[in-house]
């Protein structure tokens, strides 16, 4: 007897015994029909094997010709907001604990940072008050600044406020050889002055210079004076005595320095 190949539609024969075909066909391979599975064989030791109980939980079978799962991709972690302005002017390291401050202790931060920004000009008006001091704009804030802090300010000098009242020179009776000088001034200024200096210039008729001379205020006023400083509004008396430096001196001039 024979059938045909469900596969290639050759004929096969089949087993007379049997009447089924073979396995797989003699043309194409193709297989014709499913061999019956062996029957089990029983072995001591299978039957000498503890059953399973009962009660237990099934357990977990898996498959080993099942695929790996693939790896689960990462969470996005959502962006982060911009940095405020705060963290912008901090340095890294410290961005944290500004960003978790409090507003208070942020206000705290700002009141610091203002007080030290004022202490290090308050070092730079004490470090150059004598040069800011010989400037009226800066002479009064200063004068307060040191009265309260209680540092010192170089004395005011400005020569062109001190006003000559009187001005004089003549030889002695006795001695015509010796001059008797004599003067007056008066601080116009808005502030205590140093004492100045004063130069003294005799020329003679034909105006060439034949002496000249700078007198501390030590000398002119016969000792040491009466203050430190020539207070505002107040005058000095000028008291000297010289020896004619050359015949023929008939002019002289007072400089205040």
């Amino acid at each position: 007897m024979f059938i045909h190949c469900r596969h290639c539609g050759d004929l096969v024969a089949t087993d007379r015994a049997t009447g089924l075909p073979p396995a797989r066909c003699p043309r194409c391979a193709g297989v014709l029909h499913a061999a019956a599975p062996p029957e089990p064989t029983v072995s001591v030791a299978s039957l000498l094997r503890p059953r399973p109980d009962p009660a237990a939980p099934p357990m977990a079978v898996t498959s080993a010709a099942a695929p790996p799962a693939p790896p689960a991709e990462p969470t996005r972690k959502a962006s982060s907001p911009p940095p405020d302005d705060a963290s912008r002017t901090v340095p890294s390291f410290a961005r944290s604990r500004v960003a978790a401050a409090s507003p208070r202790a942020r206000r705290w931060l700002w009141v610091a940072a203002v007080g030290l920004a004022l202490l290090l000009v308050l070092q730079g008006l004490l470090a150059e008050r004598a040069r800011l001091a010989a400037h009226p704009a800066w002479r009064p804030a200063l004068e307060r600044l040191c009265g309260a802090l209680g540092c010192a300010l170089p004395p005011w000098r400005e020569p062109a406020a001190l006003a000559l009242l009187a001005r004089d020179v003549r030889a002695e009776p006795e001695d015509p050889t010796r001059l008797q000088v004599s003067a007056a001034f008066r601080n116009d200024a808005r502030w205590p002055q140093a004492w100045p200096q004063l130069r003294l210039v005799l020329s003679d008729i034909d105006g060439y210079v034949i002496g000249s001379r700078v007198f501390t205020a030590q000398e002119y006023l016969g000792g040491a004076p009466p203050a430190p400083t020539l207070a505002p509004g107040a005058t000095a008396h000028v008291r000297l005595t010289l020896k004619e430096p050359g015949p023929g001196a008939v002019s002289f001039a007072f400089e205040l320095l």
